[in-house]
């Protein structure tokens, strides 16, 4: 199965709401950027007490953040059901906790997430603890817009054949000239930012990356 997921990079719950609401029922779940601006710029929206995320979707949140563990609880809180943070955030055994207490507040999935110039073997520790494993494939995160990199592509084969019982996702720079190779590398999960959000129609560009993701199977 492949997913197409569009990214959100909220200002505030507002910016979420009327994302849904440019999407209706067409697409089940969003990826929302989270950026503290210390490991990644700009500063995005990160849930007060009391804000709660759009009942009508599904959510899943990419943290770009130095402590990724108490960004995560907030997120779980306003009801976020798969929570990512970058190993490179994560020190020692604090990834494991890190990990496994998001579960614990009631996250369904948990995901480690790279940056591009990290290498695969960097999250063997975190591997048995996570259900995904989320590849940036652009140089420089927090800003839609950036450029694909190409050097993903051999990555994505090689964490398919090094962790067989992870989801591996694909976040960066896609767009329908390239998503084709993405899928065919091995990713099943696709974030897409600008190509859809920029999008003079931007449910017609999603349907067409699905289109396109699902004809590169055949």
């Amino acid at each position: 199965m492949i997913e197409i997921i569009p990214t959100i990079v909220p200002k505030g719950l507002s910016t979420i709401e009327q994302y849904c609401a440019r999407f209706g029922g067409e697409v089940a779940a969003f990826h929302i950027d989270q950026a503290d601006g210390d490991f990644a710029f700009p500063t995005t929206w990160v849930p007060a007490p009391g804000e709660v995320l759009p009942a009508q979707h599904t959510y899943e949140v990419h943290l770009m953040a130095r402590e990724p563990r108490r960004f995560g609880e907030r997120f779980i809180r306003a009801g976020a059901w798969r929570i990512i943070g970058h190993i490179e955030a994560m020190e020692g055994e604090d990834g494991e906790h890190t990990l496994q207490g998001w579960r614990a507040m009631g996250a369904r999935e948990v995901g480690v997430s790279l940056l591009l110039e990290t290498p695969i073997r960097a999250i063997d520790r975190l591997a048995m603890y996570a259900d995904s494993l989320h590849l940036m494939s652009v140089s420089r995160i927090g800003m839609q817009g950036q450029p694909f990199s190409a050097a993903v592509l051999p990555k994505i084969s090689e964490a398919k054949e090094r962790y067989p019982h992870l989801v591996i996702a694909v976040d960066g720079g896609i767009h329908e000239e390239n998503i084709a190779s993405v899928v065919k590398a091995g990713a099943t999960r696709i974030c897409v930012g600008a190509a859809i959000s920029e999008a003079e129609d931007p449910l017609s560009a999603y349907r067409m990356l699905e289109k396109l993701a699902k004809s590169a199977l055949q």
